[in-house]
């Protein structure tokens, strides 16, 4: 039987299949669905309902203020980009959608943990520690170096001969625009990567399939990619939950940046704990210098 309450801010495909999994997983006792369209509201809690018959899991369709009282606040609305629209506008726009929702969450009760969800998620992440009056290691973003994480993960395992990711330590740190695969410190069985030859002779090929978008891929052919994203959603929402400290790649404030990148970090139930240090070869660090300086730029020109 799960416990506590999760808000969900946004009750469009992400939104629902992430309620749909934490019901099926059954990790929460109550779900709240929020979303300015009412008639998707229903639709979706109505749906959602059938899927619950049989749990403990109440699901319900509820107003902003509800959901700043949530142990769990997920905010997945977002702006879609419109044609011929500049990154800048784009991120312009998507932090004046963030506005709104805060301002109709609120007060946020001050146990609450906040996921950015939608893109640019470093410049919304660091916009809502700047306007949520809460303790910056309790708003973190969930970005694409989740996915290209455990994407190098697979790689690694399956181009070692491993029979499981779960034997990689690897972690893609930096931005959706710069990644930085931390090569320098990975580990497959507690073996360097740099050690084992067939790794390392096509490692350009890890970094080719990182650089490609496989979110606009699959969007192309279905119009929009949820189940990866909502499938590590819901582990990172079972580890606030959890009693046990566990290891996510997050975006997140590092104080020596002065910046929201994506890190890995020790996220507990008071939210991240710590970064997890990883030595980084010189030109990983200037690489992930290289990704600071651009997303501190982006954040300043979009300041509205």
């Amino acid at each position: 039987m799960g416990y506590g309450k999760i808000a969900i801010i946004g009750a469009g495909s992400l939104g629902s299949t992430i309620a749909y999994s934490l019901i099926l997983r059954r990790v929460v006792a109550e779900i709240l669905l929020v979303d300015i369209s009412t008639d998707i509201l229903q639709g979706q809690v109505l749906d959602l309902s059938e899927a619950a018959l049989g749990t403990c899991t109440i699901i319900r369709a509820g107003t902003f203020k509800e959901a700043g009282q949530a142990d769990v606040i997920l905010l997945t609305a977002d702006v879609l980009k419109r044609n011929e629209e500049t990154q800048l506008h784009w991120a312009m726009r998507s932090r004046q959608l963030l506005n709104s929702i805060i301002h109709a969450l609120l007060p946020i009760q001050s146990r609450a943990i906040l996921i950015i969800c939608a893109d640019p998620v470093d410049i919304l992440t660091r916009h809502l520690q700047t306007i949520v009056n809460l303790p910056a290691q309790q708003i973190f973003g969930a970005g694409i170096n989740a996915m290209n994480t455990a994407r190098a993960r697979h790689w690694v395992a399956q181009m070692s001969g491993s029979t499981n990711d779960c034997k990689v330590q690897l972690y893609v740190m930096g931005t959706r625009q710069v990644p930085v695969i931390a090569w320098n410190a990975a580990l497959v069985d507690g073996q360097s990567v740099s050690t084992i030859p067939q790794l390392t002779v096509h490692r350009p090929l890890l970094e080719q399939i990182l650089a490609t978008d496989k979110i606009n891929e699959i969007k192309e052919y279905k119009g929009g990619a949820w189940y990866g994203h909502s499938a590590f959603l819901v582990q990172v929402i079972e580890a606030v939950l959890s009693k046990e400290a566990t290891i996510h790649v997050l975006s997140t404030y590092t104080e020596r940046f002065d910046a929201c990148i994506s890190m890995p970090v020790v996220l507990t139930r008071k939210g991240i704990k710590q970064e997890v240090p990883v030595p980084l070869s010189p030109e990983e660090q200037q690489l992930l210098e290289i990704a600071v300086y651009q997303t501190t730029k982006d954040f300043e020109d979009t300041l509205i």
